[in-house]
């Protein structure tokens, strides 16, 4: 405002101006016509310069300033609408025409316009107010009436949005403009909250301790945000204290799968510090979960002597890893030896092709989410889809033909690889098939490896490792099993 009025005052000076001079001084009297567009030009000119300075002080001084109220795009349309109409009904009344008889006919013919057309007018002004709202157009994601989608398309009278499971939804402006909408950043982390009970004899800055470091591994979480774990709420009936674990998504599409993923992490690490949640009284606790420990000792390292196996199942340590959970240890185990019971575990500890992903949500930089599991049959599948960008259609058949003359994925997959004629692209189509099930760089039942303290101060398995899937290890002091033997 401050900036265009002197602007828009010498505009409309020069105009009256322009006016003014035509008629005192009776130029262009030999030509009448000219003279008349001329002083009817400066009149018009001054005209919009004044429907401007008005619109701006009635926006940006009363309301903006005064009211606090800032106005979108479809009240300045609205009130520079109207003070243009005001403006044109005095001029026209200045030269001399009937604006009585045309202000009749066309509230006349816009009353009977407006009934025939009341449905796709009201939707048209929906869709009006909805494109001046931020952050409402293509790509957004909204939640409306308890579905989410992405807008994909707006027309003048609807938009239409896909939700998750790729179905597509069409919602008529009228609709939209009267209801709560929730609309999610695109630019940003979402934050989401899970909760959980625990026992109330845990000190709550234990739990707090426990599980701010408990998530930093999930990629799809922001851990540039800070993590909230908070006592919110005692529960005497249930003999528990309600704790609320407030993070943030990378993606919003990835929140709600993410508090399950939370929940599991959550789970794991508490059961490592042997910190279980409350149960019914009626409840009894179950022995151990999978083999005994010696069990499962003699079938990860049969050629142990009774001797170490003895003595790791007495001095050893077990603790359980979620998938896709880093190995960290406490620091009671420092200078010790870790050996992997069940599961496998990657060494490539950094981020990879999402292969569960489908089409165009494939994501290549994040790791699918345990909760993301696919069937036997849903790995063929994509076997094929993969094989497919290679050679092409006849993929399926040969995917059909090779399955029924091997026995496993590796030997499928090795087989399947003989179809492409580039080498480079033979591993990398080996590589994404192992992917599907953590095949590549991965160790398993009886890798022992040494634990060691990384940057950050924490005992970490040399090299690093990540669980592919639930992994049990165990440690024991290195003196046990030789260094040297260690690999």
């Amino acid at each position: 405002m401050r900036r265009s009025a002197p602007l828009l005052i010498l505009v409309a000076g020069l105009g009256l101006a322009l006016y003014w001079v035509v008629g005192a001084f009776g130029l262009f009297q030999s030509l009448p016509l000219v003279k008349q567009i001329v002083a009817d030009a400066g009149l018009v000119v001054a005209a919009v310069a004044l429907v401007m300075l008005v619109a701006n002080f009635i926006l940006d001084v009363l309301l903006t300033a005064t009211f606090q109220v800032a106005p979108n795009d479809l009240v300045r349309a609205v009130v520079i609408a109207l003070l243009a109409v005001i403006a044109t009904t005095l001029l026209l009344a200045f030269f001399g025409v009937d604006v009585l008889s045309i202000l009749t006919t066309s509230a006349i013919l816009g009353a009977i316009a407006a009934v025939a057309m009341r449905s796709s007018f009201g939707g048209v002004m929906a869709g009006i107010s909805l494109s001046s709202l931020p952050r409402f157009g293509i790509g957004a994601t909204i939640e409306f009436n308890g579905e989410r989608m992405t807008i994909e398309k707006r027309t003048m009278s609807s938009i239409i949005g896909r939700r998750s499971d790729n179905v597509r939804l069409l919602v008529p402006n009228s609709v939209l403009v009267g209801a709560m909408i929730v609309m999610f950043p695109e630019d940003g982390p979402t934050r989401f909250d899970v909760f959980l009970h625990l026992p109330p004899d845990v000190p709550p800055q234990r739990i707090t301790d426990l599980l701010a470091d408990a998530f930093v591994d999930i990629e799809h979480l922001d851990t540039t945000c800070p993590v909230e774990v908070a006592p919110i709420e005692t529960r005497p009936d249930l003999g528990s204290i309600k704790y609320r674990i407030r993070l943030f998504a990378r993606d919003q599409e990835d929140a709600d799968r993410l508090s399950g993923e939370v929940l599991r992490r959550a789970w794991y690490v508490l059961n490592r510090a042997a910190i279980g949640q409350p149960k019914n009284k009626f409840y009894e606790t179950p022995p151990w979960q999978g083999p005994t420990l010696a069990a499962a000792l003699a079938a990860a390292c049969p050629d142990f002597t009774p001797e170490r196996r003895e003595a790791v199942l007495r001095q050893g340590r077990t603790y359980r890893f979620a998938p896709l959970e880093m190995l960290r240890f406490p620091d009671i185990d420092a200078g010790w030896a870790v050996l992997i019971l069940e599961g496998r575990a990657s060494t490539r500890s950094g981020h990879y092709l999402n292969i569960v992903g489908h089409g165009r949500e494939a994501d290549e930089h994040l790791p699918a989410m345990p909760v993301e599991q696919l069937s036997t049959s849903a790995a063929v599948r994509t076997i094929a889809g993969l094989l497919a960008a290679e050679v092409g259609p006849i993929a399926e058949r040969l995917v059909r033909e090779t399955i029924n003359t091997t026995r496993t994925r590796a030997d499928l997959l090795a087989a399947l690889a003989s179809f492409i004629p580039v080498a480079e692209r033979r591993a990398a189509f080996i590589e994404a098939g192992h992917d599907l099930a953590g095949g590549v760089g991965t160790r398993g039942p009886g890798t022992i490896q040494m634990l060691c303290r990384d940057a950050l101060g924490r005992q970490i398995p040399e090299p690093e490792l990540r669980a592919v899937s639930e992994l049990i290890a165990v440690t024991f002091p290195s003196e046990i099993h030789p260094q040297e033997l260690i690999g």
